[in-house]
């Protein structure tokens, strides 16, 4: 419950100098460059931005809407081919 509310309270998302960041209450932070994505999946409820060597996943519903929408423009603009999209294509279409 703790760790709803943090992430609630605390947008866990950043983006700056090319890389997503989500912060964690309990673990160290999860960083993945943006270069490296390769692919973003939905995995239940979350989104997971894929690379070669890091996994980040997140659940939209504990981002703000107007940083929602914000953050679905800007993975819209990823130059990812589109299989590698298809399964997030729920969250670009919001």
């Amino acid at each position: 419950m703790l760790r709803y509310f943090y992430k609630k309270k605390n947008q866990y998302l950043t983006i700056e100098n090319g890389v997503i960041q989500k912060n964690n209450i309990y673990s160290s932070n999860t960083k993945i460059q943006i270069n490296a994505i390769t692919e973003i999946e939905k995995i239940g409820l979350d989104y997971r931005l894929k690379a070669e060597d890091i996994n980040l996943r997140f659940d939209p519903n504990l981002i703000d809407e107007e940083s929602l929408k914000k953050l679905i423009h800007f993975l819209g603009q990823l130059d990812l081919p589109s299989e590698k999209t298809s399964s997030a294509n729920l969250i670009m279409n919001q």
